[in-house]
């Protein structure tokens, strides 16, 4: 049956929108397969009662008893652990869907995936501005080359030849404080990505990701 469900929750997430329910979505619905996607993403019961509300106020049969039901199978597998984790680990909010007596091992999964995600995120900021300041490296000698050039050239004015020279000396300055800050950008690269994973190290001891 659940294997069935989430077949029918893929058909559902392809056809539905994240904020409500179209007119046509609300007339092919399947609210068993809808309340089983809901359920299995951790969705907030706001966002569940407006895919039936807006449906109910547009005319449409609305089977709430048949969407309860699914969302109660897919919160089953969400408010395990892995769902937790998975969650966590994707970014996601908690909107407290989770019964009691599941909640704690789901939160204490949500927080381990949760640091995962941030460590990774981290780790990515650090990557962008160090390739950043390489690729800022880059340009400013390429147009340092080009300046100078211009400055050299026999047939510009004394006029530009000066603009030019200003210009190359604010390349080279630009130039200096790029490649001072470039050995921090390294270093802050290097501890995101051993905090990383050094912290997948632990989970995969700990069985979490394999």
């Amino acid at each position: 049956m659940v294997r069935g469900l989430i077949a029918a929750a893929l058909m559902a997430l392809l056809s539905g929108c994240a904020g409500g329910m179209t007119a046509a979505d609300c007339q092919s619905a399947d609210w068993s397969a809808i309340g089983f996607s809901d359920g299995r993403s951790g969705a907030s019961q706001k966002l569940s009662d407006k895919r039936l509300d807006d449906c109910a106020a547009d005319g449409f049969a609305v089977d709430r008893a048949a969407y309860a039901a699914g969302r109660s199978e897919g919160l089953k597998a969400y408010c395990t652990a892995a769902g937790g984790f998975d969650a966590g680990r994707l970014g996601q909010d908690y909107f407290e869907v989770c019964p009691a007596s599941a909640e704690v091992e789901f939160l204490a999964a949500y927080e381990e995936g949760a640091k995962l995600h941030a460590l990774i995120r981290a780790e990515r900021e650090a990557d962008r501005a160090h390739k950043a300041a390489v690729d800022g490296l880059d340009q400013n000698a390429f147009h340092l080359k080009a300046v100078e050039r211009r400055a050299a050239s026999p047939t510009i004015s004394n006029e530009g030849r000066e603009i030019a020279r200003q210009e190359a000396a604010s390349l080279q300055r630009d130039l200096a404080r790029l490649e001072q800050n470039l050995p921090k950008l390294e270093a802050a690269l290097k501890k995101a990505r051993a905090e990383r994973e050094a912290y997948e190290t632990l989970l995969r001891a700990s069985g979490r990701i394999f």
